[in-house]
């Protein structure tokens, strides 16, 4: 099942290229365990660094790396302001911008280590328990009570994100 913003879609095995997938190219990628595709960018092309897979930014803020083989070319109508969230559409714009500079700034991290993580709004404590490349995950750690919505147990963030506290705090 196809999910995400867009409605002006192409894609066919055809399509593919490759497995050469430039930054900042609209891609559709496997989102989640079941099989379920959504729509992106491509953030980091695949190489050595990241293991030959695809970092991808999907349009609802998501982060995830995809082989570049499950990846298909998206095709967008011109001008269509619609591809992503405004918050997420910002992000995107500072990030190939510092790409492009060569300034790209991700957070030293090592397992274990625990800091302030943002989540829907909400800061919580967040501990280390995999580092993967750009992204890492974290593992929420819940006090007796807890926000709501109740937080994932843990998730994948790149990091780079100012949801990261150490990010945030080397913005300001």
């Amino acid at each position: 099942e196809l999910q995400g913003t867009d409605l002006s879609i192409a894609l066919c095995q055809e399509g593919k290229l490759d497995n050469r997938f430039p930054a900042a190219m609209a891609v559709v990628g496997p989102y989640d365990k079941v099989g379920n595709m959504y729509s992106g960018v491509v953030a980091e092309v695949a190489c050595a660094y990241n293991k030959n897979r695809c970092l991808v930014f999907f349009d609802d803020g998501m982060a995830r790396y995809i082989p570049a083989s499950a990846l298909y070319q998206l095709v967008r109508k011109p001008n269509d302001s619609s591809v992503t969230e405004s918050a997420n559409r910002q992000f995107l714009g500072e990030y190939f911008s510092q790409l492009i500079k060569g300034t790209r700034l991700l957070v030293e991290l090592e397992v274990g280590q625990t800091f302030p993580t943002e989540w829907k709004c909400k800061v919580l404590e967040a501990k280390v328990t995999k580092i993967d490349s750009s992204l890492v995950e974290v593992k929420y750690i819940l006090n007796d009570d807890p926000p709501s919505p109740r937080p994932p147990r843990s998730e994948w963030v790149y990091r780079g994100s100012i949801r990261l506290g150490p990010v945030y705090a080397a913005q300001e």
